[in-house]
């Protein structure tokens, strides 16, 4: 079964592409990107250069043009059956992560466990 990782190429990716990466070594199974990044973000480059280091099967799929991310991961999710997503959480402040409104309806609605990231705070 797929790992299924939500993938924005902001800095709160990162530690998501790193957790499905070890989630994949784990349970075995490939991995499988939703590529949300907007076109052409040099993000893009930096996600490729790390799922190529890595020995690990993988699937890249782009975003369809006028879907929503959340509606794209809990369709992907059910569609491909996946065992697990994982989900960066933005960074908002000192309060900490900031759940927003297409994370918060992949949480409540995903069919299967939701694994969410934080990137570290600077300072």
């Amino acid at each position: 079964m797929s790992i299924l990782l939500c993938h924005h190429g902001n800095v709160a990716s990162a530690p998501a592409l790193d957790a499905a990466i070890s989630a994949v070594r784990v349970q075995g199974g490939p991995l499988l990107v939703l590529d949300c990044m907007e076109e052409g973000s040099e993000a893009g480059e930096h996600l490729w250069r790390r799922l190529e280091t890595v020995d690990i099967p993988f699937e890249v799929v782009p975003l369809r043009v006028g879907q929503d991310p959340a509606s794209a991961v809990l369709e992907t999710a059910a569609e491909r059956g996946c065992a697990l997503v994982v989900l960066a959480l933005a960074q908002r402040g000192a309060g900490g992560a900031t759940v927003g409104p297409q994370a918060s309806r992949i949480l409540l609605e995903c069919p299967v466990p939701v694994l969410t990231t934080t990137a570290p705070q600077e300072g």
